[in-house]
């Protein structure tokens, strides 16, 4: 299978400069109150690439059609805190925090669709 061949290789790259773009970015762009902007979006990051591990997202157990609710609620907490945060920091470099955001949703579809593979945010499993 191609993506979970090259996923590993790709995933940190992508996660890596996204992390880069947010904090150069909001570094060069604000003027005033700028050690609290970009605080403010590295613990946002920090916080999505965590809920982007937990294990309802890493390794869903769906047997039924309920099984997939605790996954579910976890994307929607992800997205709700990116888009709140870019609202509220209102510069163009926090739209990165939607990287993992999107990488979020990707593992959990895939790892919904395939049962014997498995992909973490940053790495991929065999069970």
């Amino acid at each position: 299978m191609l993506v979970y061949e090259y996923y590993p290789y790709v995933a940190p790259v992508i996660f890596l400069s996204s992390l880069l773009v947010l904090l150069i970015g909001q570094y060069r762009t604000t003027d005033t109150e700028r050690f609290k902007k970009i605080s403010l979006s590295l613990f946002v990051f920090i916080m999505l690439s965590n809920l982007g591990e937990i294990t309802e997202i890493t390794n869903p157990y769906v047997y039924h059609w309920f099984d997939c609710l605790g996954g579910v609620l976890i994307i929607l907490t992800a997205w709700s805190l990116a888009v709140m945060t870019a609202r509220y920091i209102d510069s163009k470099y926090v739209r990165a925090l939607y990287v993992p955001c999107i990488l979020i949703t990707f593992i959990y579809v895939f790892n919904v669709l395939h049962h014997n593979l498995g992909l973490n945010l940053i790495s991929a499993w065999i069970r």
